[in-house]
């Protein structure tokens, strides 16, 4: 009885120690986030405004091909080395050379096939672009094996200073850069930021965690790294092209004006969205130290769903109740057509939420094939659904449908793959979402209520009252069912508190 108590007190003790490094690590990760998406936002807002809707248009398409590019570059290689068993030397030596290897590849494809991307996408202009910004491929390749250093040892601090402080300096590159040129080149302006940003990012990473090789890459480890860095991008590819291809789908169908619009959603979005990334990343180390332990695998995926979805779908709710005022407010009248698409993507953002949080628990303890099969239905489903609906030149919203359409049939092939795989009862996975629903359903309704008490005229008096509104309903009864009081919500202690309580 006595070794039973002593290892219960370990375990309980072990259990203490994760959550609390879960909670930090949280805490820097999102720290870092709204740096970083507050100086996105803000360079949107701002070239949103300076640049033709057009040329925004085309700017944010070759963004999405650079991305779709450093997604299939990386290729699961930085997760793969976060889980890997073998002792940092070996780790960082091989998939140094993996990383620089993919960097040269993808940075010669995107240079090299500018023109042809150009014209399949229908984007002219954007070929000299996607020449720039096949930089980035070559430079990030240093940023992968530190990144993934970092993350082995949970030294979330560091990574967080990493990744926002270059957001920054960027932001600063461009704005300088805005300021200077003419207006037939300010595009440019906009394509320096990421080409500092990851100059500068690689610099940080590489200071706080050197990823220099000592040796050359030994072939059993590069096969290990790739074979579980390929079965991780398996999952990890559908998923980011569930957010990549509609960009460019609209683009096709709708136009440049169109797919603007659509990334202009997208960014209201992104802060919520940026969360439920970020705490992937914190749980993703986590969990997989749980893989054995069914039990508490199953809490810790019930809790990240009940809290961190809560809080994610609180900024989501009002994002949609007040996308009529923030979008012409903030980025002009010229962008309304980008109103109702960004409703439909806030729906969207919440399910496929929901589904990263389930999906990421099944790739932490090694069922990728589950995690795959439902980011591959969802990502069918969504194609389908995207060249299905009827579309109509500088409309984005049948595109967000889709999104929601995709994400909707990815959230309930999610709920099923964690009840085969983990044994987790799909009404068990409602009682936790409950809060993030119940709440942020009342705030809706209370924002449209205090809405049409001044009117339809959009206006800062208005969203204030939508805000003010929103929050009234939505706080205290999140507060309320994640074990908090009214008020719990309303700090950044009380936040805190309600976060380690679930």
């Amino acid at each position: 009885r006595g070794n039973e108590r002593r290892e219960r007190s370990k375990l309980c003790a072990l259990v203490t120690e994760v959550k609390r490094t879960a909670i930090k690590g949280f805490g820097w990760q999102t720290s870092g986030v709204f740096v970083q998406n507050g100086v996105q936002f803000l360079l949107s807002l701002v070239f949103a405004r300076l640049l033709l809707r057009e040329e925004y248009g085309v700017a944010m398409v070759a963004f999405t091909v650079a991305e779709l590019a450093s997604l299939l570059r990386v290729a699961g290689l930085a997760q793969a080395c976060i889980a890997s068993p073998r002792s940092d030397e070996e780790v960082r030596d091989t998939a140094f050379w993996l990383a620089q290897g993919s960097g040269l590849l993808y940075g010669a494809v995107l240079f090299f096939g500018a023109d042809l991307f150009s014209d399949v996408l229908g984007a002219s202009g954007s070929a000299p672009l996607l020449r720039a910004l096949s930089l980035v491929q070559v430079v990030d390749s240093f940023r992968v094996v530190p990144f993934a250093l970092l993350m082995r040892h949970l030294r979330y601090r560091d990574n967080a200073i990493c990744e926002a402080v270059p957001f920054v300096v960027g932001a600063a590159v461009a704005f300088g850069l805005a300021v200077a040129l003419d207006s037939s080149h300010r595009i440019w302006a906009l394509m320096a930021m990421p080409l500092t940003r990851i100059v500068v990012q690689a610099a940080l990473f590489n200071w706080f965690q050197p990823g220099i090789p000592r040796g050359w890459l030994d072939r059993k480890v590069a096969r290990e790294l790739s074979v579980s860095g390929y079965t991780i991008l398996g999952s990890n590819l559908p998923s980011s092209l569930l957010e990549l291809v509609p960009t460019l789908a609209v683009q096709q169908r709708a136009g440049e004006v169109a797919a603007g619009a659509f990334r202009i959603g997208n960014n209201l979005m992104a802060p919520a969205v940026r969360i439920g990334h970020t705490a992937n990343y914190t749980l993703f180390p986590i969990l997989a130290k749980f893989r054995n332990d069914l039990e508490r695998l199953q809490r810790s995926i019930l809790r990240s769903m009940r809290t961190i979805g809560a809080l994610a779908m609180g900024i989501l709710a009002w994002a949609w109740v007040t996308a009529p005022d923030l979008v012409p407010l903030l980025f002009g009248k010229a962008w309304l057509n980008a109103v109702p698409a960004a409703q439909w993507l806030a729906a969207a953002s919440a399910l496929r939420l929901c589904t990263y949080i389930g999906t990421n628990a099944l790739l932490a303890t090694g069922r990728e094939r589950a995690s795959l099969v439902v980011w591959t239905g969802s990502l069918v489903i969504g194609i389908g659904a995207l060249y299905a609906l009827p579309m109509v030149a500088e409309d984005p919203t049948p595109g967000a449908v889709a999104l929601a359409i995709a994400t909707g049939a990815g959230f309930l092939l999610s709920v099923g793959a964690l009840a085969l795989a983990l044994q987790l009862r799909p009404l068990d996975v409602v009682i936790a979402l409950a809060p993030a629903l119940v709440s942020g359903c009342a705030g809706i309704g209370l924002g449209y209520g205090a809405g049409a008490l001044f009117g339809t005229d959009a206006g800062w008096l208005h969203l204030l009252a939508v805000t003010v509104g929103f929050a009234t309903g939505f706080l205290p009864i999140c507060g309320v069912l994640l074990g908090g009081k009214p008020h719990s919500l309303l700090t950044l202690r009380g936040i805190k508190q309600v976060i380690q309580r679930n």
